[in-house]
């Protein structure tokens, strides 16, 4: 369920609900003792949660943000996808995500674009399949933009420039620890537009 509401000619408003359901999920599974894996059904699974957006455009550019949260309470019957002492939350999940994003018109050809993403702090399983928690982690990006009179477009970008280790955190008991993401990214890229009569 979504609905939204126009503030302003500027401003606007988003919220949605949402609850999802999944019936004899497949999930995979790994036993420690003998070593054996595999695949089983299991009764149920799902979450529910809400999402709200704001954004804002005035004149010198625009900005934004969102936030997420979801629940597994009464939902999730997979006993690895639990998280010890909270129902609410499922493993390798964050309960809460929050992103803030904008663009600035530094002059007419010059954009600035920083973003950040905070995620709340997650569980999941360390290689003997033991739950450990992880920290909050923050992303920090920066874009540039620059428009030439003659249709080239260039762009400087990075991503995650604090390079915060953050890492995939399988949403079940793998038997192995999370896997490492990307680190700090740097991003050139050059756009030539055509005209045509």
């Amino acid at each position: 369920l979504e609905a939204g509401y126009q503030l302003s000619d500027k401003m606007f408003l988003t919220a949605n609900y949402y609850n999802i359901g999944i019936n004899k999920p497949i999930v995979y599974f790994y036993d420690d003792a003998t070593g054996d894996e595999g695949y089983l059904n299991y009764d149920r699974t799902g979450t529910s949660g809400l999402e709200i957006e704001y954004k804002y455009k005035p004149t010198w550019g625009n900005i934004g943000f969102n936030y997420s949260n979801y629940s597994a309470g009464g939902n999730n019957q997979v006993e690895s996808y639990e998280v010890i002492a909270n129902e609410n939350r499922l493993v390798g999940l964050p309960e809460n995500k929050f992103n803030l994003f904008s663009t600035i018109k530094a002059s007419k050809n010059f954009t600035i674009s920083p973003s950040f993403t905070y995620l709340d702090n997650r569980s999941g399983y360390d290689v003997d399949g033991v739950q450990e928690n992880y920290s909050e982690e923050l992303f920090a990006n920066l874009y540039l933009l620059y428009k030439f009179p003659f249709g080239l477009h260039a762009g400087f970008g990075v991503y995650n420039i604090t390079d915060n280790g953050y890492a995939y955190i399988q949403p079940y008991n793998s038997g192995h620890t999370p896997l490492p993401a990307a680190g700090r990214e740097i991003i050139i890229r050059l756009k030539y537009n055509f005209k045509f009569k």
